[in-house]
């Protein structure tokens, strides 16, 4: 007599599907853009809206355009802490600082 086989049938489960947050804050990187926001403030009380425009391009690209000349260390005082916070945040996202601040449940901050 013949043996009576099971069939067995599988069943693929669904996906994990994790969405990402929405709208975040990378501290570091807005603490980097701290000395550009003080050259902008010091540019208005200077000469305004103009004062504002020069100011943020010493600081960004060294130019001078009241004397035409480079001072690339002007450029380091501003660059300099921005390129570090992109840094600090690259490191904190590798180290998986961001994602425990996510599973956490701190809304909009990350570092």
């Amino acid at each position: 007599m013949a043996k009576t086989r099971t069939i067995v049938r599988y069943r693929a489960k669904k996906a994990k599907h994790r969405s990402k947050a929405g709208m975040t804050l990378p501290v570091a990187v807005l603490a980097g853009f701290a000395p550009l926001a003080g050259a902008a403030i010091a540019g208005y009380q200077y000469n305004g809206f103009t004062g504002v425009m020069k100011r943020v391009a010493l600081g960004t690209t060294g130019f001078n355009t009241e004397d035409g000349k480079w001072y690339p260390m002007e450029a380091v005082k501003v660059l300099g802490p921005i390129v570090g916070g992109v840094v600090v945040h690259k490191l904190a996202s590798r180290l998986g600082i961001n994602r425990a601040l996510a599973s956490a449940g701190v809304p909009f901050l990350r570092v």
